[in-house]
């Protein structure tokens, strides 16, 4: 009898998908219902929330240690990375359809890219262009 393939990363694969694939669209019915600054109160409520049982899931009790000299950068990234930008992409998408919205999404590590190669902290290489 040949050897039938894992179902669970396959299920795994379909789940990811399925959960990319309705985003934006759930994305756009809830900023209908409460706006998009609603949206990104929820959903500051409920990462950290994420983030502990993440923690607690894999490490229990005891959670890897940050050095002081880390703590700075980590808060000023948080706020400004990911702070900024939600902000600036719930607020495009609401002004604008989920595709399109899903469209520039699929373009951020372009745009990541472009933004390191200004400012001088990445070299691109033939590959990247």
């Amino acid at each position: 009898m040949p050897d039938r393939a894992p179902t669970a990363p396959l299920l795994a694969a379909l789940a990811v998908v399925l959960t990319w694939g309705l985003n934006f669209p759930l994305s756009k019915a809830l900023f209908n219902q409460v706006g998009a600054a609603g949206f990104l109160g929820l959903r500051y409520l409920l990462m950290p929330l994420c983030a502990v049982a993440l923690l607690c899931w894999r490490f229990g009790r005891r959670w890897p240690r940050l050095d002081r000299a880390e703590i700075g950068p980590l808060v000023r990234l948080t706020l400004v990375g990911q702070g900024l930008h939600l902000l600036l992409s719930a607020y495009g998408m609401q002004g604008s359809t989920a595709f399109s919205a899903s469209v520039l999404l699929a373009c951020g590590p372009v745009f990541t890219l472009l933004i390191l190669r200004l400012s001088g902290l990445e070299r691109l290489s033939r590959s990247q262009v």
